[in-house]
């Protein structure tokens, strides 16, 4: 595992498919000095929309840049780096390896996986790719979020290891199949009780849950 890109962004008006204007903090730029992590985040990383995006549960967004593949074949180019809005882009360490509750070494600092990242259609309105939520949903290729356990100074060229494992219960590729396409409510009832994830990710599951019953 080490790290591609180290990333963060301010919100700006976009536009949409339609030429609307629309206003994201997606457009994270690659950053090469050290920077302080904390709690709520990477010094100088800003979001839009507090309500979706931020918070200590969502203090940082990492993707794998081994997904970037599957994405650039989709849309006959080469995406930008960071393209998923992540602050942290590593090599190694995809859906599929973690695990909420696993603890991360990253410079100085100690992160925990939160939760599996929701995507909206603002990747792809930045991209200009309408398709790309539903390329995202064909291999669940989400990114996740991390807290800060302990805050510290971090860089592109920080070592980043995997300190603990959280439980195989979490793993971030079957919690989204368990959201988008398999879903089994005895299973997410299992997870809904594990402390390790975030009131966020559960209230969602719940909305989701409860709209697919109606």
């Amino acid at each position: 595992m080490h790290i591609v890109c180290l990333s963060t962004g301010r919100p700006q008006q976009l536009r949409d498919y339609h030429d609307e204007p629309f206003v994201s903090a997606i457009r994270r730029t690659p950053v090469a000095e050290t920077l302080w992590l904390s709690s709520s985040g990477l010094a100088g990383d800003q979001v839009a929309l507090t309500d979706v995006h931020g918070g200590p549960n969502r203090a940082l967004h990492l993707f794998c840049h081994d997904n970037y593949a599957f994405f650039n074949y989709k849309a006959g180019f080469d995406l930008p780096v960071p393209a998923f809005g992540e602050n942290l882009t590593v090599s190694g360490y995809d859906e599929q390896c973690a695990n909420v509750g696993d603890v991360l070494r990253l410079g100085e600092a100690l992160i925990q996986v939160a939760h599996p990242t929701e995507r909206c259609g603002k990747i792809g309105q930045s991209l200009g790719l309408p398709k790309m939520l539903k390329w995202i949903h064909e291999e669940l290729y989400t990114g996740f979020y991390c807290r800060v356990l302990q805050e510290g100074m971090v860089a592109h060229d920080s070592i980043i290891s995997l300190e603990e494992q959280g439980p195989a219960l979490l793993n971030v590729a079957r919690l989204n199949r368990l959201l988008f396409k398999e879903p089994d409510r005895a299973a997410l009832d299992t997870v809904l009780c594990e402390d390790l994830l975030s009131a966020e990710w559960k209230q969602r599951a719940k909305e989701l849950y409860a709209r697919a019953d109606r």
